[in-house]
């Protein structure tokens, strides 16, 4: 009789090293995942603040001419709050029904993903 030696070549992973990678896989995105939650709300208020640069402008000009602030887009010339929009931004508005109707703010709605139905930021001119 003749023996044949068989060798048996394994080939692929074990259990355990596709448990070791499915973990790494999982630390990475537990630590991935907050920090662009965090880049998309800071994405979100950059934007809010480069958006509002006519305000600035508009505002800085009335007060200028009238020693009061305007107490609405239209007092400030500015377009209707809907047509101020961005990737964020949904509207901007002056709203006197907010604080000091003598220093109503700016302010920015936004929808933010994984926040709610709409954010606020609101900005205060100062004298």
């Amino acid at each position: 009789m003749n023996k044949h030696n068989i060798t048996l070549v394994r080939s692929g992973f074990t259990i355990i090293e596709l448990m070791i990678a499915v973990a790494i896989i999982g630390v990475l995105a537990a630590l991935a995942i907050p920090a662009y939650s965090n880049y998309i709300k800071r994405s979100a208020v950059s934007e809010a603040m480069n958006m509002i640069g006519p305000f600035e402008d508009s505002i800085s000009e009335y007060y200028m001419e009238n020693k009061t602030f305007p107490q609405s887009n239209q007092d400030a010339e500015l377009n209707a709050p809907d047509s101020y929009k961005g990737k964020y931004v949904t509207s901007i508005t002056i709203d006197p029904n907010y604080g000091s109707t003598s220093n109503p703010p700016i302010v920015v709605t936004m929808n933010i993903p994984g926040l709610e139905s709409s954010s606020k930021i609101y900005f205060f001119p100062k004298e």
